[in-house]
């Protein structure tokens, strides 16, 4: 078997360039129900990323059924 360490090491200097570069993506954490609104590390921001444009999936009959 080869060096399994070799690759690891890629990984983390190509991981460290980026952080360098000011390039390296976190994923952002949302809180809340899925809707027009989401919570995003404290701050509640315009969702532009549900289909919940009209609001109803916090609807009572939608979330009951």
């Amino acid at each position: 078997m080869g060096d399994t360490g070799s690759w690891e090491r890629d990984l983390g200097a190509a991981l460290h360039e980026l952080k360098e570069k000011d390039l390296y993506r976190t994923r952002r954490v949302g809180t809340g129900p899925t809707g027009r609104y989401a919570v995003v590390e404290g701050r509640r921001c315009l969702s532009f990323c549900s289909n919940d444009y009209l609001g109803l999936a916090n609807h009572p009959t939608v979330v009951s059924a």
